[in-house]
This record gives C-alpha cells, structure tokens and sequence, in this order.
C-alpha cells in the first residue's frame, strides 16, 4: 500500500496491518522520525520493521535512526537490488520440518 502522508497512514493502518513501513523522514506535516515514533508507541505496530528511504544523507539522523532501532536508514539515490537485498534479510524464508 502507498500512502502520501503518516496521517494517511494511520487511517490505513486500521483497515490492514503492515508487514514493511519504509518512509522518507521529510513528510507533509509529520516527518519521519516522529512518524517512527508514533508507531512505536502502539504494541500493534511496535514490530513491523521500519526503513528509512531518505535523500537526507547525514551522519546524525542515521545513528538517531539506528538508536531508535529503525531496521535501515538507506539514502537517495538508491540501489534498488540493495532494498530488496535488505528486505529479503528482515523477511528470511520460513524452514518447514517435516517428521518422516
């Protein structure tokens, strides 16, 4: 699902829970880091991993990203191949045992 603000966000989080959030930390209204936190305050939402899609590229708000306990913080211009490489990382393949 897109989403065009976290306000629009929250109103979609009531009809579907999100497996990903990935969000830039300039936003309409509520930027990024608030957002984050927001979401974090809710038991709901507390485990959905969070990457940060940024052009804004600095040192400070990266290591607040990762203090903060964001799954990434990855900037603009990106790789796409290195997004889904993350993505598959936090989403590994489920082993199934099966008892012969």
């Amino acid at each position: 699902m897109e989403v065009i603000s976290a306000e629009h966000a929250f109103d979609k989080f009531l009809k579907v829970t999100p497996n990903l959030i990935v969000a830039d930390i300039t936003l309409p209204c509520l930027n990024g880091f608030d957002f984050f936190n927001e979401i974090r305050k809710n038991d709901k939402y507390r485990g959905i991993p969070f990457i940060y899609l940024t052009a804004f590229n600095n040192l400070q708000a990266a290591t607040k990203a990762n203090a903060d306990g964001a799954a990434d913080y990855i900037t603009k211009p990106l790789e796409l191949e290195y997004l889904s490489v993350r993505i598959k990382e936090l989403f590994p393949p489920r082993i199934r045992c099966v008892q012969i």
